[in-house]
């Protein structure tokens, strides 16, 4: 038996799946609870955590019509903070004098 407030069509995820992240590239409104009872505006920019199967298929039809993206999200667990480095540039700007030829009129 499915948990109290699901349907049948929506389960939650399986314990130990990873949770898929989407972002809203078009203002649309879609369902907000499981059952489809609650109609919610998805704002552009918002970030939805899809925890539940519903979330997921409703975010998979936004994505299939070009109104979500879904993101990756990379730990930063693993990066290694460095100092940064400056580094002077040893090179002189050197710049030439113009000379200029001056020719004399001849007097004729």
């Amino acid at each position: 038996m499915i948990g109290v407030g699901y349907h049948a069509k929506f389960t939650p995820f399986i314990l130990g799946s990873k949770m898929a992240t989407f972002k809203i590239t078009v203002p649309q409104k879609g369902a907000a609870n499981a059952n489809g009872t609650e109609v919610k505006l998805y704002s552009q920019n918002e970030m939805i955590d899809a925890k539940a199967n519903w979330e997921k298929e409703l975010m998979d039809v936004f994505v299939e019509n070009g109104w979500a993206v879904e993101t990756k999200m990379q730990s930063v667990a693993d990066v290694e903070v460095t100092e940064p480095v400056i580094t002077r540039s040893t090179q002189k700007v050197v710049t030439k004098k113009k000379t200029t030829k001056k020719t004399t009129k001849k007097k004729s």
